[in-house]
This record gives C-alpha cells, sequence and structure tokens, in this order.
C-alpha cells in the first residue's frame, strides 16, 4: 500500500516541516539536517529519545530551512549509488535475490534505493571511494542516516511513498552479498572470528578483514586508544590513499608517537585489501616525527565521520560503557623539550596577501553583528563579560544561551561550553541543562582535553570552516591563558579573532579585582590586552534588591548596537541550581537616569598601584618578587613601580595604601591597608613624597637588574 504526498509544483512536497511530518507518520525517524550539508544540526540520540509530532513540528517551525535525515537505527537501509558501474551492480543484486526497491530518490549524482532489515540480520553502514571504485555500493544502516526528500538535491522518484513496515525486507544472503561485492567478508553465522583469505606481501601471509568490523575493546587499554579504534573503523582504510594517509598521522599525533598508537595504526590498515604489511606502516610512522607542520587532531577525524552520516560522540559514549568501570584520575601533562621552530621563508610582496578581487573568501564568513545572547553579545563577535565571584555572570550567561537557543538564534549542536573552572557537582547540574538543550559541554580532565588540546581543536575548526555559525562560551578565562602576562593574553586574544573571522562567535567569562578603583568601580582583571583586542566588554556589578540579586552590566567597549546599560534579576534565596536558572528576567533599563562619563586617559600611577594592589593580594608580598611580578604585568620600569611601592607604603591607612613587616635577613613582607582611605578624593591627607615616612628605606640594587631601561630615568 503506498501514501500520496501532494507534490507542489516542481514535483516536491509541500514543505520541509510537512514532509518530515509525512515521513514520521509513514513509520520512520526523520532528523534534522544542516541545510545543504549530510550533517545533523541536533544530537541524534538525544532527539531520537524524545522523538514526537509535536517536537518535529515544532523545530521545523523555527528552523523552516533544515534538510530531513532518515535515521537508521529502526532498521532502515538505504544503498546508495554514485556512478553508473554501482546501479548496475546493485541493480543486478536486487533482481538476483527477487527483490525490488519500494522507494527510490534520484540524487545530484546517483540513486538510493530503500529496504529494511529482516529481524537478527546484521549490516553494517559503510562508505567507498568513487574514484577509486566506482562499482561499490555505499551502505547507510544502523547507527547512520540518509538524507531524504524534499531536502537539497533529493528528489522522490513518483509521487508516492511506501510506509517503513511494508518496505521490501533484506536477508542475512542478500547483505552477505553486499558485503563481498563491497570486497568484504560477511560475518560467520556462528558469530565467531571473521572468515578470512591468506594473500601474500612482502612474502609474508597475511589476512584480510572485514574493513568496517566492530572493533574488540581490550580492558587494559586507554580510553583514548579505544575511541580512536571505534571511530577508525567507521573508515575503510582502502577508501582513499588521502584518507589512509591522514588517520596514521592522526593516529600519531593524539598518541603521541607511542607503540600503542603504532599498533593501532597497523591493526586497522591491516583490515583493508591494500595493506602492505607492517614495515610499511612503521616507516610511515617514523616519518611523521619530523612533520612540523599544524597537526592533524581527533577533531579531523570526527570531521570525517560527519561526513559519513557518523555521531563520533555517540561512539565515544559507547566506548566509555564498555570500559566500565571509567574512574576519572589526575594526569599529569609532560611536556616534550621546545624544538626550534624554523622561520618561514617568504617571497614576492606584500601583494601576495592582497584580497583584492577575492571578497568572496571574505564574505563566506563574514557574519552580521546581530544579537545572539540577548542584545549583550553579537555574532561574530569576541565578547568579554568581567564580574566579582558568585555575581551571577554564569547563571545569567546560560539564561541567555537557553533564550537563543529555543529562539532559533543558534543552533544548540554548535554551541560548545568550555566549563573549565567549576565542581563536579557543577558540571552535573549545567551537564543536564546540556543535555536538555543539546549544546556541548566539556572541561579538562574528561575526554582526555586539556587546555592545549581545546587550543588546537579551535584551531582545527577555524582551518576546516567548521568554526563559522558556531559559539564558544569560554568559563572563565584565566583557565585558557595567563591574564596577567602580556605575551600569553595576546596570544589567546588573536586565536579569538581568528575564530571570529572565521565567522565564530566567542565569549568570554572573567574576574575582576578584589580591589576597586579610587572611584569604587570594578576594575578588569589581568593585562589590557584581552579587553583591548575584544570587540565588546562589560563589567557588573550586582546589588540586594528584596528577595532578587540584580546585576547591571555596564559596556566599557563596544564595536556594534549593543546596550551601554542592562540589567538582569534573579531569585537571591534560591539553592537548586535549575530553578535559579529559570528566576533569571531581564529587568527594563532608562539609560538617561544613569550617568555616564567621558573615561580619561589612564594615569600611569593608577595603572602601577592597582598591579601592585593585585601582586599583594594575590600572596606575593616579597619586596624582589613583587616588583618583578608588576613589572611583568604593567611593562613598565621597575624603578617607577619601586617609588610607587615607596609613596604609598606607611602605617597610616588615610596616607598609605600598603605597609610591610621585617623578618629576617631584614627581609620586607608587604600587606594592603584594608581600609585605606589615601586614594579617597574625600581624605584631605594625599601623600606626596617619600620624606613623609622617614623610617622606610629600600636598597635599590636588590630591585634593579642590568636592562638599562630599568634604572632610574627621572
Amino acid at each position: 500500500m503506498s501514501i500520496n504526498i501532494h507534490p507542489t509544483p516542481d514535483g516536491q512536497f509541500t514543505s520541509l516541516r510537512e514532509a518530515a511530518l509525512k515521513w514520521f507518520s509513514l513509520g520512520y525517524l526523520p532528523l534534522p539536517i544542516s541545510k545543504g550539508e549530510k550533517k545533523p544540526s541536533v544530537i541524534p540520540k538525544k532527539w531520537l529519545s524524545n522523538l514526537s509530532e509535536q517536537r518535529i513540528n515544532r523545530h521545523w517551525t523555527d528552523y523552516p530551512s533544515d534538510d530531513i535525515g532518515l535515521h537508521c537505527s529502526k532498521g532502515l537501509v538505504a544503498l546508495d549509488s554514485d556512478a553508473p558501474e554501482s546501479l548496475e551492480a546493485m541493480t543486478a543484486l536486487e533482481k538476483e535475490h527477487g527483490i525490488k526497491p519500494q522507494v527510490v530518490v534520484k540524487t545530484k549524482k546517483g540513486t538510493h534505493h530503500y529496504f529494511k532489515l529482516a529481524e537478527g540480520v546484521r549490516l553494517q553502514q559503510k562508505g567507498s571511494s568513487t574514484e577509486l571504485n566506482p562499482e561499490r555500493i555505499d551502505i547507510r544502516s544502523e547507527n547512520s542516516h540518509i538524507v531524504a526528500p524534499p531536502s537539497t538535491d533529493k528528489y522522490l522518484v513518483g509521487e508516492s511513498i511506501c510506509p517503513f513496515d511494508n518496505l521490501e525486507v533484506i536477508s542475512q544472503e542478500f547483505a552477505d552479498a553486499l558485503v563481498r561485492h563491497n570486497g568484504g567478508t560477511p560475518e560467520s553465522k556462528d558469530e565467531k572470528a571473521l572468515q578470512t583469505h591468506a594473500e601474500f606481501s612482502n612474502n609474508e601471509p597475511r589476512t584480510v578483514k572485514n574493513p568496517l568490523a566492530k572493533p574488540t575493546i581490550k580492558e587494559d587499554e586507554s580510553f583514548k586508544i579505544a575511541s580512536l579504534r571505534a571511530m577508525l573503523y567507521q573508515i575503510d582504510p582502502d577508501e582513499s590513499y588521502d584518507t589512509w594517509f591522514k588517520s596514521l598521522m592522526i593516529i600519531h599525533h593524539e598518541t603521541n608517537g607511542s607503540d600503542q598508537g603504532l599498533v593501532l595504526a597497523d591493526e586497522w590498515s591491516s583490515q583493508g585489501s591494500l595493506y602492505k604489511g607492517t614495515k610499511e606502516i612503521e616507516s610511515k610512522w617514523q616519518s611523521f616525527s619530523k612533520y612540523s607542520g599544524a597537526p592533524l587532531t581527533e577533531a579531523s577525524l570526527s570531521m570525517m565521520l560527519t561526513e559519513r552520516g557518523v555521531d563520533s560522540l555517540e561512539l565515544k559514549a559507547q566506548v566509555m560503557e564498555d570500559l566500565e568501570p571509567f574512574e576519572v584520575c589526575a594526569t599529569e601533562i609532560i611536556k616534550s623539550a621546545s624544538q626550534k621552530s624554523k622561520s618561514p621563508s617568504f617571497s614576492g610582496s606584500l601583494k601576495q596577501y592582497s584580497l583584492l578581487g577575492k571578497l568572496d573568501v571574505v564574505r563566506k564568513f563574514a557574519v552580521d553583528a546581530t544579537p545572539l545572547l540577548g542584545s549583550i553579545a553579537l555574532k561574530g563577535q569576541f565578547t568579554v563579560l568581567y564580574a566579582n565571584s558568585n555575581a551571577g555572570k554564569t547563571l545569567i550567561t546560560l539564561h541567555l544561551l537557553r533564550e537563543a537557543i529555543l529562539a532559533g538564534r543558534i543552533e544548540a549542536g554548535k554551541v560548545f561550553y568550555a566549563n573549565m573552572d567549576d565542581s563536579s557537582s557543577g558540571l552535573l547540574v549545567k551537564g543536564e541543562i546540556a543535555e536538555e538543550l543539546g549544546f556541548h559541554q566539556m572541561t579538562v580532565g574528561y575526554q582526555d582535553l586539556t587546555i592545549e588540546r581545546f587550543k588546537q581543536a579551535v584551531r582545527e575548526m577555524i582551518k576546516s570552516g567548521e568554526a563559522s555559525g558556531t559559539l564558544l562560551l569560554l568559563d572563565t578565562l584565566k583557565k585558557f591563558t595567563d591574564v596577567m602576562s602580556k605575551t600569553e593574553s595576546s596570544q589567546f586574544a588573536q586565536l579569538m579573532r581568528e575564530f571570529t573571522a572565521a565567522g565564530g562567535t566567542a565569549v568570554g567569562l572573567a574576574h575582576t579585582n578584589k580591589n576597586k578603583d579610587r572611584d569604587g568601580n570594578q576594575v578588569q582583571t589581568g593585562t589590557a590586552d584581552i579587553p583591548q583586542d575584544a570587540d565588546c566588554t562589560y563589567i557588573l556589578d550586582n546589588a540586594m534588591k528584596g528577595s532578587e540579586n540584580v546585576v547591571t552590566f555596564k559596556n566599557t567597549k563596544s564595536r556594534g548596537p549593543v546596550p551601554r546599560i542592562a540589567q538582569f534579576a534573579f531569585d537571591r534565596y534560591e539553592r537548586d541550581y535549575c530553578k535559579l536558572l529559570d528566576s533569571v528576567r531581564e529587568v527594563a533599563v532608562d539609560e538617561n537616569s544613569f550617568e555616564f562619563e567621558t573615561v580619561p586617559e589612564e594615569n600611569p600611577d593608577d595603572r602601577m598601584i592597582r598591579a601592585i594592589k593585585e601582586v599583594i593580594g594575590s600572596g606575593f608580598n616579597g619586596k624582589t618578587e613583587l616588583i618583578n611580578k608588576a613589572h611583568a604585568m604593567t611593562k613598565d620600569s621597575k624603578s617607577k613601580l619601586e617609588k610607587i611601592l615607596i609613596r604609598y607604603a606607611g602605617s597610616d591607612p588615610t596616607k598609605h595604601i600598603w605597609d610591610f613587616t621585617v623578618g629576617e635577613r631584614n627581609l620586607q613582607s608587604f600587606f594592603l591597608h584594608p581600609n585605606s582611605t589615601a586614594l579617597d578624593p574625600k581624605s584631605k591627607s594625599f601623600p606626596t613624597s617619600v620624606a613623609q615616612d622617614d623610617s622606610i628605606s629600600f636598597d635599590h640594587e636588590e630591585i634593579l637588574d642590568d636592562e638599562s631601561d630599568d634604572k632610574l630615568d627621572d
């Protein structure tokens, strides 16, 4: 029995939403797919766990341009021929086994035939290179999906479609014939080891196995090796030389060139018919150690799987279950000795870097600066929110993120929340929120993630184009870079600039100093490099108002239409985080009621005072150490910092900001006056010279080094 789906004038369905609902009503599992791409716009496992007509209707109402995929986990099999040779072979096999496809789909490259598996029949998904093996038939089954009409370049043959239950059934005999046709060996009926046949290469006998057979996970191996193996076994090593070579480079990088990695590379390569023996693998492995370019990482492997309709996150989740019990333990990262980098050689003039006549490249990644997280953070920008601890910056950010996802301003699957500053219970609570909305949460210590690997993954996203349309939430910035170091802060800010230039959006959460400025305002922590390179910065102030905490966002820098002032309120007494999140609301603000003053250029003395206060407050109390740390933060000469240290040191809190004690060997230890009014404009006493406290004595030689710019210069 067939059910008609009314076509539009161009011969297809009336809309993607109605088509998705129709597929569902006929027993299929429709899955949202990013338009024109093959990858899901949602997490398949999460989507399928609660699939309903209402959910489908809501999603395609919010995202009307999403293509439609059909997930195969229910038993759907889609055979894909991308060349005349494979179509001829597919038709011949079907005729030989007396089956006929009830659903036929024409694509830009070829044809899809839909079937379903008989109970107990196994047929793994497989992809092949059309260029190298035009006769092979791609198979979509089990945990993969197929893009269906009326998606981009997908056309249903005829005006009717067969319900899933009425599809022709694939027998084990037909499944085995497909595997053999594609160069593999079917599983034996008793489910013992795969049948093999011996060949000779390099005068050594070898066995050729099913390239996509499910790998066995060994009890004593690491999660990293097991997950790499699970991902690799979704790729045919014979698919192409480029795919095989890149995969070996990924294994080498991710395993640091270890023997375990070499064994894995050899094991996976041996699944293909083009395998030439261990010696070839060892030769390639040794050559990778000399490679000095940008490394290929696991992120590249994940993208390769996405292109084949495989969700790497689901694979890893399965590996973790198979490796149970899994216990997170402390790790120590041992860095190898740094290698001398070769200076790049350049030829030609600046013209080689000109974008004249190449604006299409810029246009490809350009993003309109439209509101993303409320009106606070704009798309395609690097925004930083500064606040003191427990001010509610993470809570309000997650509230704005939830609003953005539900409103369709960002796809949940393109949000990466790097939660690097939370407890295990906090990770769990926010993880449940992430599961509910479908965005990615990650932290150091899980999935072998380190800060350096995170940064490298971001670089891979920029290089591959995956950064476009994605959102990075960085909580908090001090976990990603040393905000006290000009060099490291500048380098990280540059990475974020490259990310936004590639079409991504980044929002960083950062802390303010414990000590406020002379006017009582919050002050951004660290050097000025992060706020200077950011597109937009806000400083958050919180105050209690009745039963609520009210947080005021004060804009200190903008490159777009963001409000100068915004306010959010949340329940002051609620302790349940999810309920607390639900209590967040935006407060209407009249900007005219706030006074805005033109901020004068910062007085160098203020900068040095703030740096010294922060260094002392961080526990660096020794005079030499204190001066050196403040110098690293401000780049002001040590002699100038010494003068400030002298000027504001003493026992009177109305005249001095800090004081010191003298210990053994006359070592001075500095401490802050908790209630100093030395810089309070209301105070009538201001320190003016060193002579105000004759008891202070410093040895200049202890502080100054041999650098000429650190000598007294005034």
